[in-house]
């Protein structure tokens, strides 16, 4: 049977086109990513054939993009979005020796012949030479107790998604300095081969307090990221536009280090006691609840301090949301790796990032390659 002009539930097992419903039911302008990866399987005449479907939510794109250009508001019913519907790609994994899987690609009119040869040619970009897997059933047998129309029973089959492969990005150009070099290399605003680049003078004053700030006021991890004003802007939207679809600012304690850092200078000493408490973590990463500030009381101690080129707090203890990775770090966590993305994301930032353990690194895309330097404290 042609797939062509049929509606996909037609080819789905029960469970399966009820998961497939309920992806491709509702409305929500909210939503941020408009694709969806959905596993699933395939019902063809000789098995089941494991597949990922990719859903792209047309109407979400069009909605944001619409309204935001045309000034509507949220609460206005959309129309003609709604009938633009989905866009769904396949992919399915072919073995060498699957022969349930060819007829899933007669089904959807491809030539399973050439694909088999384009497939195992000795080498699967996509994957790195590593070879995908199908999980298919074979010889399915048709039972009185459990009657389909396709010959076998589908009741029991249900999606489990495989091992998911790590993804491959290359990695930053990493170096090694003493504390001095550093500091002599940001006064001069350039050196170790091009990651210390920085031509304001306000901007290098800055970038040096935020260092003293990492190495000698944390005590624990901690990520600071310089940059102009108007740069951060342009990278991210705050948590009040549901409608942007760039990556997020979303304070992790409701803006309170933000308001008690509020026109002081980086190197102030005011501004350094904050970040010293604020760092200052204990078994469950918040403030307590004994504080004698109330407005801090059982607020997380989370997120990276944003600083302007000025060098005065532009948001503090946010999370960032929805950086798309940029370079890989490995044997590093989370806070690294956005240490990364930040850089990579934020026009001619500077970000400065420290683990629990007290190394400090040099985060930099100078030409729109990423540095790392680490920073070897002084004896």
């Amino acid at each position: 049977h042609d797939m062509a002009g049929r509606a996909l539930g037609n080819f789905l097992p029960e469970q399966e086109r009820a998961r497939y419903v309920r992806t491709t039911s509702g409305f929500d302008l909210t939503v941020r990513n408009p694709v969806t990866l959905l596993p699933s399987t395939l019902l063809c005449a000789k098995g089941l054939v494991r597949t990922d479907l990719f859903i792209v939510d047309r109407r979400l794109a069009f909605s944001s993009a619409e309204l935001r250009h045309a000034g509507a508001k949220q609460e206005s019913t959309p129309k003609q979005e709604e009938r633009l519907g989905f866009l769904i790609g396949f992919r399915v994994a072919l073995q060498e020796h699957d022969e349930a899987a060819e007829p899933v690609f007669e089904l959807m009119g491809f030539d399973s012949g050439r694909l088999r040869a384009a497939s195992f040619d000795g080498q699967d970009v996509e994957t790195g030479g590593e070879p995908m897997r199908s999980l298919v059933v074979p010889n399915p047998v048709h039972t009185d107790a459990s009657p389909s129309r396709w010959g076998f029973d589908v009741e029991s089959v249900i999606s489990a998604p495989e091992t998911l492969s790590s993804l491959r990005l290359p990695a930053p150009k990493m170096q090694t300095c003493d504390r001095g070099d550093l500091e002599q290399a940001i006064a001069l605003g350039a050196g170790f081969h091009g990651a210390v680049r920085i031509g304001n003078k306000k901007k290098r004053q800055t970038v040096r307090a935020a260092l003293d700030l990492v190495c000698d006021h944390a005590e624990g991890g901690a990520l600071v990221c310089v940059a102009d004003a108007a740069a951060f802007r342009a990278a991210f939207t705050d948590d009040s536009d549901t409608e942007d679809m760039r990556p997020g600012l979303k304070a992790s304690d409701l803006g309170y280090m933000t308001e008690r850092l509020r026109g002081l200078h980086v190197s102030d000493e005011r501004f350094a006691a904050g970040f010293r408490d604020f760092t200052r973590h204990s078994d469950s990463d918040r403030w307590p609840e004994d504080h004698p500030d109330a407005d801090a009381r059982g607020r997380p101690k989370d997120g990276a301090f944003l600083v302007s080129s000025s060098g005065y707090r532009l948001k503090c203890a946010v999370k960032l949301l929805g950086l798309p990775p940029s370079a890989s770090w490995p044997n590093m966590g989370t806070k690294h790796e956005a240490a990364l993305a930040c850089a990579s994301a934020v026009r001619a930032a500077v970000v400065l990032v420290r683990s629990d353990s007290g190394a400090v690194h040099f985060v930099s895309c100078p030409g729109g390659t990423l540095h790392v330097v680490q920073v070897r404290p002084d004896v």
